[in-house]
């Protein structure tokens, strides 16, 4: 049994009707009041000047340079330019002070042999041709290659002293070392290192 509700309710009653679910689904998911309506005269000056765009011109348009990218790429090339020759003249100058050292310290040790095996010698005769030997195979041990540059020099005038009396050898190498791979302005083309070392004899041992 339906209760009679009134004026108002049969007059709603009156005006409903049945909707299909295509009616209903389209007004479920319509748009809000207001969403669609006028929102002045800059909105629509925009939307008139607005175009929609292809997705490759988004594409292009995201990864696009920015604004004074290619005048960083010449500022680049200049600064590049311009260190380079400051950079290989340091890796030369570096290179050049390494084969310096390297035969420094070889030349070194060859003087150091050279003065003790001359010392060792019981003849001035003999205390030369030891000590240019023993500073030849110091020489060849360490790998440096003087060439015709090496010189060794064995100073025998202690084997004259009298015996008690203090004496020593001095032997003295040179070897110039040759840069001739190394082309570059301001580099010399072979630097020249020289060794001294001197080694006492036995006063006490008999010597000519």
């Amino acid at each position: 049994m339906t209760r009679d509700r009134g004026p108002a309710t049969r007059a709603r009653s009156a005006r409903w009707t049945p909707r299909t679910p295509d009616a209903l689904r389209t007004r479920r998911y319509a748009p809000r009041f207001g969403a669609c309506r006028d929102r002045g005269p800059a909105t629509r000056a925009r939307s008139a000047r607005w175009t929609p765009q292809a997705p490759d011109a988004l594409r292009t348009r995201r990864y696009a340079p920015r604004f004074g990218a290619c005048r960083d790429r010449g500022s680049v090339s200049v600064e590049i330019a311009i260190l380079a020759p400051a950079f290989l003249m340091l890796i030369v100058l570096a290179a050049v002070a390494g084969r310096t050292a390297i035969a420094q310290n070889a030349v070194d040790l060859a003087a150091h042999e050279a003065a003790r095996t001359a010392s060792l010698a019981r003849t001035a005769a003999a205390a030369e041709t030891d000590g240019e030997a023993a500073a030849n195979a110091t020489l060849d041990a360490q790998g440096l290659d003087c060439g015709d540059s090496l010189e060794v020099a064995v100073d025998t005038s202690g084997f004259g002293a009298e015996l008690g009396e203090p004496a020593t050898v001095t032997a003295t190498v040179s070897c110039t070392v040759s840069f001739a791979d190394l082309v570059m302005p301001g580099v010399p083309g072979a630097k020249t290192v020289v060794a001294t070392y001197v080694s006492p004899l036995d006063r006490y041992r008999s010597r000519a």
